[in-house]
């Protein structure tokens, strides 16, 4: 699936990752960068019913002169191709606070992702309904000999 940019827009980026720090200068820190998670679901539960953490951080940068108002969107997409709301749509403002620096906007988010289906996953990012960013993972589940920890790599 080719992604397009809005005018504007000059690059966007989505992470999956364990943890988003954001540090007292106003500076984002993602730690733990993962393609794949490895999960184990506990005695007596069936996948349906498991769930793995992740944090999600997008940023996108625009043209320094670009102000504007959006809705943007977390979209989890299934190995079989469900697309489902990651949280509700959010309204951001594009701004600078750098005179000539590039514009722009970040999202966070926690996701709590059902263990229903392994495979390849993607979260996608949209901008006023048009997908923006992508970063694909992958659910792995644990054989029964291993320790039952989830574990992220």
């Amino acid at each position: 699936m080719q992604l397009q940019l809005p005018e504007h827009f000059l690059s966007a980026n989505l992470f999956a990752c364990e943890k988003v720090l954001l540090e007292k200068d106003g500076v984002a820190s993602i730690i733990r960068v993962f393609d794949a998670i490895h999960f184990a679901v506990p005695v007596g539960l069936s996948p349906e019913q498991g769930k793995v953490d992740m944090n999600l951080f997008a940023q996108i940068k625009t043209d320094p002169e670009y102000s504007a108002e959006h809705s943007v969107q977390l979209y989890l997409v299934r190995p079989n191709g469900d697309r489902v709301s990651a949280g509700d749509p959010r309204k951001v403002v594009i701004s600078t606070s750098v005179p000539g620096a590039a514009g722009g906007f970040t999202v966070t988010a926690t996701i709590g992702v059902v263990t229903s289906q392994i495979g390849v996953h993607h979260f996608v990012l949209a901008v006023e309904g048009n997908d923006i960013a992508r970063t694909a993972f992958t659910l792995v589940l644990q054989r029964p000999e291993s320790t039952g920890e989830e574990k992220q790599r």
